[in-house]
């Protein structure tokens, strides 16, 4: 049995001050990454397959709420695929929010390129699984261009948006087993974490709330994304915590790893056992 719809001029409002809300949460988590790179001139610890499936999630993010926000034939496509009484699920915090977030993003991949990285690469599963995301992607653009196989443009943002999710459920388990093999988040910082969090926490009230109070549940179909981003989102946050507050506390300074944790940093990140890998103060 399906809720019956508030129509509130006061939960609208409210919505709107829970997107803003979670937009300003998520769109800060990207900060304290890139100072805490920047205090240390390191980003040994920050695993580069997180940030890799970074680039690839928020570059299709962006495409899909730029194009279903601003682009009316598309809203239109959209509309008659799940119906006229449908809510467009992308608002314009969404829109900002992805475009920071690559930004952002790349600003964070530029450290690496300037920072001490320890010898750490991206990895072959990464580079495959990404290589074979575009693959799919450029595939399905040509055939909603070409009008094939039925697809339409509103098709192809959808198979995008799938890839930002598949990104958001592969992107984290990389950094999470770094830290288990280091048995340190020392390089991760915890203030993504939190912000993360509370941005995760307050999309799904917002997806909640709306639905709610316009009765349509194409507020989670019509942008799996949107639900995949949040709910995935807060679970590694949580698994991240964990690690940083009860796993591995203590966030003291070595001079440099002991040949066991070279040995083991060199299976998950490509570093040779003989790269020293420094660890500088917690300073999160």
């Amino acid at each position: 049995m399906g809720s019956i719809p508030l129509h509130s001029d006061t939960v609208v409002s409210v919505n709107i001050v829970i997107g803003w809300v979670y937009f300003v949460a998520w769109s800060l988590s990207f900060y304290p990454q890139v100072y805490y790179n920047w205090t240390r001139k390191s980003v040994v610890g920050l695993n580069f397959d997180y940030l890799f499936y970074n680039v690839t999630g928020f570059v299709g993010y962006t495409t899909y709420n730029v194009c279903i926000f601003y682009i009316p034939a598309i809203q239109h496509e959209y509309l008659r695929k799940h119906g006229k009484g449908s809510t467009i699920p992308v608002q314009m915090n969404d829109v900002f929010f992805a475009i920071h977030a690559v930004i952002l993003t790349f600003i964070t991949v530029f450290q690496c390129f300037i920072y001490e990285r320890g010898g750490q690469r991206v990895s072959t599963f990464a580079r495959v699984l990404m290589g074979g995301s575009w693959l799919f992607i450029i595939v399905t653009l040509i055939l909603a261009f070409c009008g094939q196989l039925g697809l339409r443009w509103v098709n192809f943002l959808n198979c995008i948006s799938y890839v930002k999710l598949l990104v958001t459920i592969v992107k984290y388990v990389p950094q999470a087993h770094m830290n288990y093999r280091r048995k340190s988040t020392v390089g991760w910082s915890i203030g993504n974490v939190l912000l993360d969090f509370t941005g995760g926490f307050f999309s799904f009230m917002q997806m909640i709330m709306q639905y709610l109070n316009d009765g349509d549940s194409s507020i989670f179909l019509g942008d799996p994304t949107k639900l995949g981003l949040a709910f995935f989102s807060m679970f590694f946050d949580i698994f991240f915590m964990v690690q940083h507050y009860a796993l591995y506390p203590r966030h003291k300074e070595v001079t440099a790893l002991t040949e066991k944790e070279r040995v083991v940093s060199a299976g998950e990140t490509g570093v040779t056992a003989s790269t020293p890998l420094l660890r500088d103060h917690d300073i999160q």
